[in-house]
């Protein structure tokens, strides 16, 4: 009867463990899709201001070229 209990009180030890490995992984697993949630938002901010960036390169290239041939418009006249 000793060693039956001796062997309960030895798997209550271990699952008590598993059980608290568990806990664990949970916690940073959690941890972890938090920081992937916050990447993923930086990620999608720098898309959207790259966009705006190239955009706003292709608009000052129009202006530029506006500017060369009213300039050039001013020198024929």
């Amino acid at each position: 009867m000793k060693q039956a209990q001796q062997a309960f009180n030895s798997i209550r030890g271990a699952i008590e463990q598993v059980n608290d490995m568990c806990l664990q992984i949970a916690t940073a697993t959690d941890e972890q899709s938090s920081v992937i949630g916050s990447i993923s938002e930086n990620l999608n901010d720098i898309d959207t201001k790259s966009k705006t960036t190239s955009d706003n390169s292709r608009k000052v290239s129009q202006e530029s070229d506006n500017v060369s041939n009213e300039t050039d418009q001013l020198y024929q006249v």
